[in-house]
């Protein structure tokens, strides 16, 4: 039997006028599921909605659609219809466009399923045991990675396009709706054990320095270690990124230099 790719589908609104429509980044995880040439399943937890037909006109075998309540956590129904479905490679989009938007729903799934997660990918293509892919990285730099077992990849704006919507396909297309109580929905996924603890305080970050900026009204130049150290220090106070032992090293020095 050929696997199939099964990709985690949401309903996405339109930036300008606001219409729920396919989202964006949900079409572009089609578009790399699309590179392994393998039928590929999309899966919405959610009510079932016409917009969703959009994702069949863009070259999915099949659309199963959750039936949940429409504020319902659809982490659980995904969790456990993949559990019954163990495709070996799922897809996502990184964020939704709708709800929460928190970009958080692969993590939880993620674990669950005793899958590999790799965000950002672009690519993607089947290799000898297992998964070749590319991943985007900061400043527009990309890595190739090889991936073996279970995974589930998350594809952001850095995607391939959105295919384009083959509207008789989407009207034809096989959209299964699938009643809550059918797939044995895990009601908590959450760790048992939990704490709380005050949040640390993190030094704010600050731009870029122009090493030869003048301060305290003079050049960093032609000065001893103590007195560029001193400078350094009389700059970076106001702007409260000096750890406490720093602070308490230039009062120590300040009152041996009186």
């Amino acid at each position: 039997m050929t696997p199939v790719t099964i990709v985690l589908l949401s309903i996405g609104r339109h930036p300008s006028s606001g219409r729920p429509r396919a989202a964006e980044r949900d079409a572009r995880a089609i578009a790399v599921a699309r590179g392994l040439g393998r039928p590929i399943v999309g899966v919405h937890a959610g009510e079932p909605r016409d917009e969703l037909r959009q994702y069949l006109g863009m070259g999915l075998a099949r659309l199963d659609v959750i039936a949940t309540e429409a504020e319902a956590d659809p982490v659980p129904a995904l969790c456990a219809y993949l559990d019954k479905n163990p495709a070996p490679i799922v897809l996502a989009g990184s964020h939704a466009e709708t709800g929460n938007d928190t970009g958080l729903l692969p993590y939880l799934v993620a674990p669950h399923i005793g899958a590999t997660i790799i965000p950002g990918i672009v690519t993607i293509a089947p290799q000898r045991d297992g998964t070749g892919v590319t991943q985007t990285m900061t400043r527009g730099r990309q890595r190739e990675l090889f991936v073996q077992g279970r995974a589930l990849f998350t594809v952001g704006r850095s995607g391939p396009p959105p295919p384009q919507i083959a509207w008789a396909r989407a009207r034809r297309g096989q959209l299964n709706v699938i009643a809550n109580s059918q797939v044995e929905v895990i009601e908590d996924l959450q760790p048992k054990t939990t704490s709380e603890r005050p949040a640390r305080h993190r030094p704010k970050r600050i731009g870029p320095v122009d090493l030869h900026t003048r301060a305290s009204g003079g050049a960093l130049t032609g000065l001893t270690a103590d007195e560029a150290a001193c400078m350094i220090l009389d700059y970076l106070e106001p702007l409260l990124v000096l750890p406490q032992a720093a602070l308490e090293t230039k009062q120590e020095k300040t009152n041996a230099s009186i």
